[in-house]
């Protein structure tokens, strides 16, 4: 497309000649005016690509005052066409920054190179502007998209000094950006990360990019584990200038994977103690059947068959039949009191028949009687608890009880049953040894732990209290 030029000089010989060269060099004229109040209402009729503006114009307005008003409102490169050379004229005529100088009279070359240099430095100019705004635009972008970003965004030096951290990677750590520009990458971590930090900004200075978790330190001290993907940045030669890491916070998922990692480690323990449980649950059941009621049994068929062969013999006496019947009876109740003694510790007959209630009172008086231990039972609230919440409640006062004979050098203690709003609670409190600070942890203690599991399907919860001297408390928790 030609290029289009208007022509503003009031002197018409000279605008014809002007017009003439142009068209002659294949540029189009799309004007020719005489005034400068012609020329601003010509260009917001009919914009050009280039004005040819003689300074010294009839009217009210001259050239550089009319070029002002265009330059301002249309943008439109101008030439100024002039006879005059003092400093006064061209101090005015720089300060609306012309493109060009025609100086009367003037030779065709001079016209045509004048108006090839201002259009070429007029399209250079437009492409500036415009590659200036879409990297402006550009930038804009991306200093939104990355201040936005719910990821942190961290870039460092050669040095592992920080020049750049986003609002959100700032947050994470709990500073304000500008707390962190500046300082080293290695302030905002222990020991152990700044180990793997300086060994992994060397593999960046060798341009290998990677993926991988770290641990940094927030302002509170606290840890902030992140999974980071890091680029290595070079400048136009190829040399490493900076590392870039985008940062994504997995405090959350690290902690989860630990707490995974503690339960499953809880549970194989846990699952190793009852199986030894279990063990010594049947070596004591057998022991006790072989020596009482094997013993027994052997004893009793002993005592029967010297009965039938003094009957048979025909030297039976009578009065000694019956005093060994009698003595035989004698043994079989307490064989029988054997059997029920070794049910009942498997699994009360009471606790099926009569609930939870008659079996915590049968089993406080049966652990007064055996280990002489004081115990008072007080039953404030006689709740209906389904049959599994009450076997996992009295299997774990059966732990209870055990602990507090094997470790507390207790002379008293006290159990208690009531409900706390749709809770029900079981207390068991000892006036023994307590416990060292620091000595007992729910997370390691196998007994303890054993009790959490039993509430677990049931939303129910333990808790032990005490300190040394003080004795030992346990609370369990269950909604029912």
């Amino acid at each position: 497309m030609k290029p289009r030029i208007m022509i503003v000089e009031d002197e018409i010989i000279v605008a014809e000649s002007i017009r003439m060269n142009l068209e002659r060099y294949g540029y189009q004229v799309t004007a020719l005016v005489d005034t400068g109040e012609s020329a601003i209402a010509e260009a917001e009729k009919n914009p050009p690509d280039l004005i040819i503006m003689d300074i010294g114009l009839s009217g009210t307005l001259d050239g550089v005052e009319t070029s002002e008003i265009i330059k301002n409102r249309f943008h439109v490169p101008i030439i100024y066409l002039t006879a005059f050379t003092d400093d006064n004229t061209i101090s005015r005529v720089s300060i609306t920054e012309p493109s060009g100088y025609i100086m009367k009279p003037f030779h065709e070359r001079e016209l045509l190179s004048a108006v090839e240099i201002a259009l070429y430095k007029d399209k250079s100019e437009r492409e500036r502007r415009t590659l200036n705004k879409a990297l402006r635009n550009s930038e804009e972008r991306y200093r939104t998209l990355v201040e936005t970003a719910r990821e942190g965004v961290w870039v460092v030096d050669t040095h592992a000094n920080t020049v750049y951290v986003n609002s959100k990677m700032a947050e994470m750590l709990g500073y304000a950006p500008h707390e962190m520009n500046g300082k080293p990458l290695f302030d905002f971590m222990d020991d152990a990360g700044r180990l793997v930090a300086r060994k992994k900004l060397k593999q960046r200075k060798k341009g290998i990019t990677e993926q991988h978790d770290i641990c940094f330190l927030n302002k509170d001290g606290t840890p902030l584990w992140t999974i980071v993907n890091t680029n290595a940045l070079y400048d136009g030669q190829g040399n490493f200038v900076a590392a870039f890491a985008m940062i994504t916070d997995i405090t959350d998922r690290k902690r989860m994977e630990d707490e995974l990692r503690t339960s499953r480690e809880q549970l194989r323990s846990l699952a190793v103690h009852l199986e030894q449980v279990r063990e010594e649950e049947r070596k004591s059941i057998s022991r006790e059947i072989h020596d009482e009621l094997g013993q027994a049994l052997t004893c009793m068929k002993m005592d029967i068959s010297d009965l039938g062969m003094e009957y048979i013999s025909g030297e039976a006496d009578k009065a000694s039949m019956s005093q060994k019947t009698e003595e035989l009876l004698l043994f079989i109740d307490k064989t029988i009191d054997s059997v029920r003694r070794i049910s009942a510790e498997l699994r009360p007959s009471i606790l099926d028949d009569l609930g939870l209630v008659a079996a915590i009172q049968w089993l406080a008086s049966d652990f007064e009687e055996r280990s002489g231990i004081c115990c008072i039972v007080d039953i404030i609230d006689e709740p209906v608890v389904p049959g599994d919440i009450a076997t996992a409640l009295f299997r774990i006062l059966q732990e209870s009880l055990t602990n507090v004979v094997r470790h507390s050098g207790a002379s008293h203690m006290s159990i208690a049953l009531y409900l706390e709003g749709d809770c029900l609670i079981l207390s068991i409190h000892d006036n023994g040894r307590g416990m060292k600070e620091g000595l007992f942890h729910m997370g390691t203690s196998l007994g303890f732990l054993g009790m959490r599991e039993r509430l677990i399907p049931f939303g129910g919860e333990v808790t032990v209290a005490g300190s040394e001297g003080e004795g030992t408390t346990v609370i369990v928790k269950v909604p029912v």
